[in-house]
């Protein structure tokens, strides 16, 4: 009997291990149309570097995956999304640019997504009444998180892993700890899951892992527990940032820092540059497609700044799969000019009259120092070369006697290519509106309180919102605008009541209501 039973253990050991060793995919047909099984998830062997033309078939990091073939370059029009080409005129994964999915059931078609969710065959019809008993099915999984093939070097931040499922919802695994193997071991529901690598909290430039979010796995099918085993790769990357092709200037305060954006992941603040001697950066970061931008310091926008006071994107579609030295070059050129309303100088007053806002296309604005009380409304400042959308933008506690343009946001100018240094004056259009509000076509009754005010909303801009309607007498508004098409609503007062001399009912008099 006492061997019966240890040749009974023996046995139900090997199958725990059987069933342990590996995580499992579905049995049949578990990978949409145009995918493969390997190894537990659902690839495209025609562009994945990792299973190129078939499971486990590896391309070298120097290359890419091409039409199922390991190439140095993309075959004739596809595009390079990390190491993978792709049509991105019909890649539900990468629709219309790399990293664009399309939601669930879309499709791609000339690189816009079309569709979307099917009809659910899955969905639960309640007609009467009765009892519904629900079962989840729940697995542990556990697994090893290496570091460029090799042990993750001790150290007190080393994060942990996110399990984010396809049917909504994430699991963290517990932190991994300070020393030994970077290992964990946690219950997920059954479904397919993308595994990321998650950063600490509070994470340091000497951490073993880079401080950034980045994607480990994406489609993995879990239907039993078992072991998954991940690799992260890590490169440093190291160089300087250059102004106009020199030395960025050194100045009495910091000169921002780069920020590397992983596609499809998170991102990397590299170390901000010193207050002076080169403007150079280094730092670990995730293996994949980048792009690159400058982001200035807190507090900046003074007459010191080495650069501009904005955020921009320095370079895009880097692909970093080993380390190496990545120099960059910012365009910077100093633009001028002066402000008028219609046509002339803007009046002098007690007050400041506000400033303008250079808004980089794709990128961060640049505001210009605010006009003063008096004299010509001139601006001055450097910005970085690229397309402008150009605002106004009014002072702070703006609205009272003493303003000289209307308190309202308005776009001046839009698609205006800065490349070079130069002059850009500006003349904003203004005009005076008033008249008055009347309720079923008569005055609108006195009352014990304020009766509201009109909201003129500018499309395109902001909204200028008039005095209120006092308590007594006609509801009659007057005020300057920015030319343009408008919107008209009747803002109620904050305190309003039913009983009151108009509704306490926020409404769209003329116009458009907000889309979506």
């Amino acid at each position: 009997m006492r061997e019966n039973a240890a040749v009974q253990s023996a046995i139900a050991t090997l199958l725990l291990v059987a069933v342990m060793g590996a995580v499992a995919c579905k049995t049949a047909d578990p990978c949409p149309q145009g995918q493969t099984e390997c190894n537990g998830s659902c690839v495209q062997t025609a562009s994945n570097p990792d299973h190129c033309g078939g499971c486990g078939i590896a391309c070298s990091e120097l290359q890419v995956c091409s039409l199922g073939q390991c190439a140095d370059n993309c075959a004739g029009g596809l595009a390079l999304c990390g190491r993978q080409c792709v049509d991105v005129a019909s890649d539900t994964m990468n629709c219309g640019g790399c990293g664009r999915r399309c939601a669930e059931g879309a499709v791609c078609e000339q690189g816009r997504c079309m569709g979307g969710m099917p009809a659910c065959g899955d969905r639960l019809a309640i007609e009467v009444g009765g009892t519904l008993d629900l079962d989840l099915q729940v697995v542990e999984v556990s697994g090893t998180l290496t570091k460029n093939g090799a042990a993750v070097p001790a150290g007190r931040n080393r994060g942990t892993l996110a399990f984010v499922s396809r049917r909504g919802g994430q699991v963290l695994m517990a932190p991994f700890p300070e020393t030994g193997p970077a290992m964990y071991r946690g219950e997920v529901i059954v479904g397919t899951y993308d595994v990321y690598y998650q950063p600490p909290l509070q994470c340091f430039e000497s951490d073993p892992l880079p401080c950034q979010r980045a994607l480990l796995r994406s489609g993995v099918v879990i239907q039993q527990g078992g072991t998954l085993d991940l690799d992260a790769k890590v490169v440093r990357v190291s160089g300087r940032l250059t102004k106009n092709g020199a030395a960025v200037p050194s100045v009495g305060r910091e000169r921002g820092r780069l920020v590397f954006a992983l596609q499809g992941g998170g991102s990397r603040m590299m170390p901000p540059f010193g207050l002076t001697g080169e403007a150079q950066y280094e730092g670990e970061v995730f293996a994949g497609t980048y792009e690159v931008r400058y982001e200035p310091p807190a507090g900046c926008g003074g007459t010191g700044d080495a650069l501009p006071c904005q955020q921009v994107v320095l370079r895009s579609g880097v692909v970093i799969q080993q380390g190496g030295t990545l120099d960059l070059d910012a365009k910077v050129v100093r633009v001028s000019g002066r402000l008028t309303k219609n046509g002339a100088i803007l009046p002098s007053t007690g007050r400041e009259r506000g400033w303008l806002v250079f808004q980089l296309q794709g990128g961060g604005g640049r505001r210009m120092p605010p006009f003063g009380p008096m004299g010509e409304a001139q601006y001055e400042g450097e910005v970085f070369a690229g397309t402008y959308e150009v605002r106004y933008e009014p002072p702070l506690g703006c609205g009272g006697m003493w303003d000289v343009m209307p308190c309202q946001v308005a776009v001046l100018r839009s698609g205006v290519v800065i490349q070079q240094g130069g002059t850009l004056d500006l003349d904003a259009k203004v005009v005076r509106v008033s008249g008055r509000l009347t309720k079923n076509g008569a005055a609108v009754p006195s009352g014990r309180r304020g009766r509201g005010w009109l909201l003129f909303n500018l499309e395109g801009g902001g909204g200028r919102r008039m005095p209120p309607f006092g308590p007594t007498g006609e509801a009659r508004y007057e005020g300057e605008v920015f030319t343009g098409k408008y919107d008209v609503l009747y803002q109620p007062e904050l305190d309003c009541q039913p009983g009151d001399s108009l509704p306490c009912q926020h409404h769209l008099i003329r116009g458009c209501l907000p889309s979506g």
